[in-house]
């Protein structure tokens, strides 16, 4: 999928009524839905000490909440960022060579928070093992004390890893 596409997917699951707070056309800050989560404002955007202090999140103002626009532009700075992790985590030169349905894949790990918890799933990734990958990719956070699963983002996940089958990239 593209770039856009990729963006308007990742927001649509962070976008649950549950954990977002939306008066008109504005957006505000929110406790995040896992235990010790802090404040999300956006698409999941997690408020930095540095952005609570200078009241400015990639540029933007956001105490006052901000616009549906803004957070869509937060959530397109937030996705380089967690590209650039998942690169890292993976291996540069071996993300570089997966297909963009697996670095998208990789990608949202990184944005839930959940890029280290998987090894499993990136050396099953790396083997091109469709069997281990299938096993490995259901996520869950903790929510309230209990384990809960990220329905929506193990649906997104299974789409990207459908289209890495369609694309012949398993064994």
């Amino acid at each position: 999928m593209n770039e856009k596409e990729f963006r308007n997917n990742v927001a649509a699951q962070e976008n649950e009524p549950l954990f977002f707070k939306v008066q008109g056309t504005r957006v505000y800050p929110n406790p995040a839905p896992e235990d010790g989560g802090g404040q999300d404002i956006g698409f999941g955007h997690k408020i930095q000490p540095e952005e609570y202090r200078r009241g400015l999140i990639h540029g933007i103002r956001w105490k006052e909440g901000i616009t549906r626009e803004e957070a869509l532009i937060i959530l397109s700075f937030d996705i380089k960022v967690h590209e650039g992790r998942a690169r890292n985590k993976f291996g540069s030169v071996e993300f570089d060579k997966l297909p963009r349905a697996g670095q998208q894949l990789l990608t949202d790990f990184s944005f839930t928070g959940t890029l280290n918890s998987f090894p499993k799933l990136f050396k099953a990734i790396k083997e091109r093992d469709i069997v281990g990958v299938l096993n490995n990719y259901k996520r869950f956070f903790r929510y309230r004390g209990k384990l809960v699963e990220m329905h929506r983002r193990n649906s997104f996940a299974y789409r990207l890893i459908k289209e890495l089958v369609d694309e012949g990239y398993f064994k």
